[in-house]
């Protein structure tokens, strides 16, 4: 059974009609596998235990979970498998005509043996606690709902009754885009060193170690590690103001679809006549909009028409500090910070680009300092915006490849001044950035940048002749470059990373545009080629590579014209062909010449189905990782004494404890899994790049 299947609601009239039309959410069985070894690895045994119930069967009830835990099973932790591996019947048989037609060899799949995975787990109070376990990490959704789908909204308040408060079933759900991002966590906790010091870095560790908490706690346990209680409630604010961390709103814990349901199902029930298509329609465009509304809220506390109000942050209470007296004013001015500063505090930089006024800190009244945490909230972790710092440094490093490095630093600096703060919160699936004019971007270009380094000497003064010294000028070509040199085509405009604002003017000095923004889904795309031709090429060689990148650039070929152009044999292009077919990344096109469709009389045109290409590549990265996993897991448990003894205390101070064999062994272990960690590193950047970013 498929987690699509669990994930339908129940609902009636033009809910259900709605749910039905929906394109069903299921996951593939590397993904489920990658998932449970995330969990085992965080959680323990049971939780993926727990987990694994839930991803292979959907939404389920505390009855029916505890029912599928404690029957025995030999089924592995994977997904719904089709048949031909996400090919459809239709595609087959075309298939089989092409073979047929061509007199090509046939291709077939085996299919793995399962294998016994866990064993019966009886306990319901322990199901519960790991429910509830899950539930704080914000891993597990869960929901109270109604036969028609309508979701309970109950609080237990005084004026609720338990009657009121318990009806309805209450579901529970995996939320796998809260599993996946927890293989970032250590770039997550490097970003907030970078960016907020020590401090920060304690306060993102104390709420990811519990998943959700109050503010007033993790201030309270990050100043008892020895750091400063104002810095720390200074720190937390920058966090929430920024959008590192955000309020933990009720309606998270639910998941949209049950929501969506929800609010179509409350639409029908106020309905009294027959509902036609333009009302269900209504009622569908109406329950997305409320879902929109509902993503707004977790952030602001205001209504979108109205001056935006951030959740969680008030107004500063102004204290006036006392002025200090003619002496210790004196040392001030007279310190060496200052001097160098001509008195005033030195401004700090994020990334080697220096911070603003506003996102310094600013005056007080200005910027966050004009707020201050709401200490009674409850807050977890914004993964969307540490995404954001890990999507541009893949842009910086694409583009530094693409170009050099100081094209990279443009587009460095262009990224940082696109961010969003305030009433606007980034996220790693925007499409295009906001728009940057070009003289912003002049001005807040580095002082000595090293532009000339960009470029050829001879041809700028050639092109240039006396401004090509001005770094404006240069500045004006690196741009030109970057947009794709006036390139307009279709090909031209997909392969640019940077791209004209829609409010863009043509400005013959700076690029040919005044203002420009950063295309992230072409860089993204971009990206995705990338990988996805170096894991072709080592798995299907060079021909498959060649095969593959004509397809992506001319579109649908015969096998005549893919030999042809690809210089390759027939039968070579035949075999290619069949196995990148059965792989899932081409698909056929029949034409046929006469109406009977016959398959000696039809034209068989192959080309490259981009979505079937990112599903297999982003279940491959998934395969890979959790076999990367489990190895690294191997490899500890043979040396688990070994492993438990180097962790002693007395064996961390002396190491002579430890016999010669010993400390050979705990070398040889350290190697191994250091060399597995960071093919994990890579693994999880890819797949990072090829599910999480916009396609």
């Amino acid at each position: 059974m498929s987690s699509a299947a669990g994930e339908q609601g129940t609902g009636n009239g033009a809910g259900a009609g709605v749910a039905a039309s929906e394109t069903s959410i299921s996951h593939s069985r590397e993904k489920i596998s990658l998932c449970c070894e995330i969990i085992l690895d965080h959680f323990g045994p049971i939780a993926a235990q727990v987990a694994s119930t839930l991803l292979q069967r959907g939404r389920l009830t505390l009855r029916e979970l505890s029912r599928f835990l404690a029957t025995p099973t030999i089924h592995a932790p994977t997904g719904y498998i089709p048949e031909q591996d996400d090919v459809s019947h239709a595609e087959a048989s075309m298939f089989d005509a092409w073979q047929s037609a061509a007199n090509g060899a046939s291709a077939g799949g085996s299919s793995s043996s399962a294998t016994s995975w866990s064993t019966p787990l009886k306990s319901q109070r322990l199901i519960q606690q790991t429910l509830l376990t899950l539930i704080q990490h914000n891993i597990c959704w869960h929901a109270r709902a109604l036969p028609n789908g309508s979701l309970v909204q109950a609080s237990m308040d005084d004026s609720t009754s338990l009657e009121d408060a318990f009806r309805g079933v209450e579901y529970f759900q995996i939320n796998v885009e809260e599993v996946l991002p927890r293989l970032r966590f250590g770039a997550y906790l490097n970003i907030a060193e970078e960016r907020f010091g020590e401090t920060g870095l304690s306060s993102v560790n104390t709420i990811l170690r519990n998943g959700k908490i109050r503010a007033a706690d993790v201030i309270e346990r990050v100043s008892q590690q020895g750091h400063d209680r104002e810095h720390v409630e200074d720190i937390m604010r920058d966090l929430l103001y920024y959008g590192y961390i955000q309020p933990s709103w009720p309606k998270v814990h639910t998941s949209a679809r049950d929501r969506r349901i929800s609010y179509e199902a409350e639409l029908v029930s106020r309905t009294r006549k027959i509902l036609g298509p333009k009302e269900k329609m209504e009622i569908a465009e109406t329950a997305r909009n409320s879902l929109t509304n509902d993503d707004y809220e977790v952030w602001f506390s205001s209504k979108r028409e109205e001056k935006p109000v951030r959740r969680g942050l008030g107004p500063r209470k102004v204290t006036k500090k006392r002025k200090p007296n003619g002496r210790a004013q004196k040392d001030a001015k007279g310190s060496k910070k200052a001097k160098a500063t001509n008195g005033k505090p030195a401004k700090r930089t994020f990334m080697g680009i220096e911070l603003s006024e506003e996102e310094d800190g600013g005056e007080e009244g200005t910027g966050p300092k004009s707020f201050s945490i709401d200490d009674t909230i409850y807050i977890r972790i914004n993964h969307d915006r540490f995404d954001v710092h890990l999507r541009d440094e893949f842009i910086l490093r694409t583009v530094e490849a693409r170009y050099n490095s100081q094209l990279a630093r443009i587009v460095q600096v262009m990224l940082h001044l696109c961010t969003g703060a305030y009433d606007t919160i980034p996220s790693a699936r925007d499409i295009y950035s906001n728009s940057l004019h070009v003289n912003t971007l002049r001005q807040k270009m580095p002082l000595k940048m090293g532009l000339k380094d960009a470029f050829d000497h001879k041809t700028m003064k050639e092109k240039l002749g006396s401004d090509a010294s001005h770094d404006s000028a240069l500045l004006g070509e690196a741009i030109a470059i970057l947009v794709g040199g006036g390139d307009e085509s279709r090909t031209g405009q997909a392969r640019r990373m940077i791209g004209p604002s829609e409010f863009a003017r043509p400005n013959k000095h700076m690029g040919g545009y005044s203002q420009i923004q950063i295309e992230y889904r072409n860089a993204a795309r971009l990206m995705r080629h990338a990988i996805l031709r170096t894991v072709i090429e080592a798995q299907f060689g060079a021909n498959g590579l060649r095969v593959i990148t004509l397809l992506q650039d001319l579109g649908k070929l015969d096998e005549k014209q893919i030999s042809k152009v690809c210089l390759i044999s027939m039968s070579e292009t035949r075999d290619v062909c069949a196995r990148l077919f059965a792989a899932g990344l081409l698909s056929l096109q029949e034409i046929p010449k006469a109406s009977e469709r016959v398959a000696a009389r039809s034209f068989f045109f192959w080309y490259v189905d981009e979505k079937k290409c990112i599903s297999w590549l982003s279940d491959h990265l998934c395969k890979s990782l959790a076999r990367l996993t489990q190895r690294r897991r191997h490899e500890q448990a043979r040396e688990a004494d070994l492993v438990v003894k180097s962790q002693r205390i007395d064996v961390k101070m002396d190491e002579t404890l430890l016999r010669d064999v010993e400390r050979i062994r705990l070398h040889r272990l350290q190697e191994t899994v250091n060399i597995i960690s960071l093919a994990e590193l890579r693994a999880w950047q890819d797949l990072f790049i090829v599910s999480s970013l916009p396609e």
